[in-house]
This record gives C-alpha cells, sequence and structure tokens, in this order.
C-alpha cells in the first residue's frame, strides 16, 4: 500500500512539474509610469510583453532567438528531473504488481534524483535571472530601488520547487515503504483428507 502512495505523490509530482515547465511565468516584471504600463514575463520557452497605454493594450509572444547557456542547464536539469520522475511512476506501477523491493529501490532512487535535478534547476535559475532581465542597477532604474531578483520570481519557478519538494517526499516513501511477499500457504500433506 504505501508503494501506492509513493507512486501517487510521484504522480503528483510529474503534474506540477509538466505546468511549470509550460508555464510562461518563472519571471515577472511590471512597470506602471501614469497612464502607461508595462509588464514583461519569461518562462523556460518563452517570454511575453505588455503594453498599456490608457486602455489600448497590444501583447506579444515569442520564443527567445538568444538563449544563455544558463536557460539551456535550467531546462536541461527541469525536464531530465521531470523524466526521472516519471521513471519512477512507471517502476512504482510495475513493482506494484509485482512486489519487488528492487524495483522499488530503483523507483525511491529515480524520484529523488529528479527530485534533486529540479531543485538545482531552479538554484541555476534564481542565481541567474538578472542575467536574463539585465543587470540590477538598470533594474533598479526602471523598476523601482525595491527591486530584488527575488521579487521577480514567479509561479512557474515556486511550482518547480513544489514539484522537487514532492519528487523528493515520493523518493523517501519509496524507500521506506517495505515490500511485502504473498506467499500460499499449503496444507501439510498429513492434514489432507484423500
Amino acid at each position: 500500500m504505501p508503494g501506492n502512495i509513493a507512486v501517487g505523490i510521484a504522480c503528483t509530482s510529474v503534474v506540477i512539474g509538466i505546468i511549470s515547465i509550460a508555464l510562461p511565468y518563472w519571471c515577472y516584471l511590471e512597470k506602471s509610469d501614469g497612464p502607461v504600463t508595462v509588464k514583461k514575463h519569461y518562462g523556460l520557452w518563452i517570454y511575453c510583453e505588455e503594453s498599456t497605454i490608457y486602455v489600448k493594450t497590444k501583447s506579444t509572444c515569442d520564443s527567445f532567438a538568444l538563449i544563455p547557456e544558463f536557460f539551456e542547464a535550467v531546462r536541461m536539469l527541469e525536464v531530465i528531473g521531470l523524466l526521472f520522475v516519471l521513471g519512477a511512476v512507471v517502476l512504482g506501477a510495475i513493482k506494484s504488481a509485482k512486489e519487488n523491493g528492487t524495483i522499488q529501490h530503483l523507483a525511491g532512487g529515480l524520484a529523488a534524483l529528479g527530485g534533486v535535478l529540479m531543485i538545482s534547476g531552479t538554484v541555476v535559475f534564481a542565481l541567474n535571472i538578472v542575467g536574463l532581465v539585465g543587470p540590477l542597477e538598470t533594474l533598479r532604474a526602471t523598476y523601482g530601488t525595491d527591486i530584488l531578483p527575488s521579487n521577480i520570481l514567479h509561479a512557474g519557478f515556486a511550482l518547480a520547487i513544489v514539484s522537487g519538494v514532492i519528487a523528493l517526499i515520493s523518493g523517501c516513501v519509496f524507500f521506506c515503504s517495505k515490500s511485502v511477499k504473498v506467499t500460499q500457504v499449503r496444507p501439510h500433506p498429513a492434514t489432507l483428507n484423500f
């Protein structure tokens, strides 16, 4: 039964991880200056900009023309981590059918490794975000002096952390759950009536 719980937890991590990777809200900036409002948000695959002057709004979204190296690293860590957790789900399902402790531990290792990779991706992103949106001095001049890199991280980033932590929890549940071996009880031949 705990193995099934671990599979459910890992499935939750996969779903949240997919949403996180797909969201174009890993980073969000907004500036209002009188009637003009400019909003920018970045995801792992696209960036968007929305400008509003009085009531007229113009929105554009596009993929990155030049991708910084750290961005490739973040994408790789997030996607590979997600694939590891997905592998843990598959192995956990196989383990539930076959009751194999080795497969259970392998699933736990994959889930834990996937969680570590996803969390590592968020760390790489957070440490390098200033390089994506511009130097901190420029950000403060444009968006105000209270802007910090941690103030611009958004929902996709947070969901990636949540997905990684849930994957780690899933790995722990895989490791902690005992494999139950079902044995068939056969009656002693002396007790059989022929």
